[in-house]
């Protein structure tokens, strides 16, 4: 007796190729929906790697972590570039402040101002002078300082010799005090000066002789210069 495995198709009432048809339009079907959902997963994972520059193509099933990506300092007006130093561990910038140099304020100096002497006050200081060279000091140069005072054409009329022995330029031997001194003008050019001369004992101050020395001054050069010189008594002591 020989078994039949085979299916019959009169008891069940359908054949192998019923099955095997539909088998494979259904198996085929479920792989193209899978392939769909791969692609729309692979795509968002893409989408968000490309939204992260931090993240790379390879990561496709991990999470993107974000670092820390270091920024680039500014210069700013009055600032030196940042210094870098470890604060709680890690590493941090610390701005400095640049030095500024103050300008030094430069301070001009005060012009001496230019005193301008009158022609009363040049004739007056010529006059005072002579006189003190003569009745002061007294000595030998002094004589010479006060003829070099002389308008030129007085020293060829009255030469050094005669000068110095001649008590209207020199005075005599003895004890002099100035007293005075006042100059007046005669005109733009010429200027008379008088002196006030006490002669008195050099022992005790007893006043003997009261003179007037009197002084032409011409101013004709734009310089004083002693065209005359004369000596005069004017009264006796007290």
């Amino acid at each position: 007796m020989q078994n039949d495995t085979s299916l019959d198709e009169e008891d069940t009432g359908y054949s192998l190729s019923h099955f095997l048809p539909g088998s494979t339009s259904i198996f085929g079907l479920t792989c193209k929906y899978l392939g769909l959902v791969l692609l729309m997963v692979s795509y968002s994972c893409l989408a968000a790697c490309s939204a992260d520059p931090s993240c790379s193509s390879n990561s496709l099933y991990s999470s993107c972590s974000a670092t820390i990506q270091p920024t680039t300092s500014v210069h700013q007006n009055g600032q030196k570039p940042a210094a870098i130093q470890q604060i709680d561990g890690h590493a941090g910038f610390k701005p400095e402040r640049a030095r500024h140099l103050s300008p030094v304020a430069t301070i001009s100096p005060t012009p001496t101002p230019i005193t301008i002497r009158s022609d009363e006050k040049i004739v007056l200081d010529h006059v005072n002078h002579y006189a003190e060279l003569v009745t002061v000091e007294g000595s030998y140069s002094a004589f010479l300082k006060a003829y070099n005072l002389l308008d030129i054409t007085v020293r060829d009329r009255e030469p050094l010799s005669k000068f110095l022995n001649d008590p209207n330029y020199t005075l005599s031997k003895g004890c002099w005090r100035e007293v005075q001194v006042t100059v007046t003008a005669r005109d733009g050019q010429t200027w008379d000066g008088s002196v006030l001369l006490q002669q008195g004992s050099c022992v005790v101050s007893t006043v003997l002789v009261t003179y007037s020395w009197h002084f032409i001054v011409s101013m004709a050069n734009g310089l004083p210069e002693i065209i005359s010189i004369g000596l005069y008594a004017t009264g006796t002591g007290n």
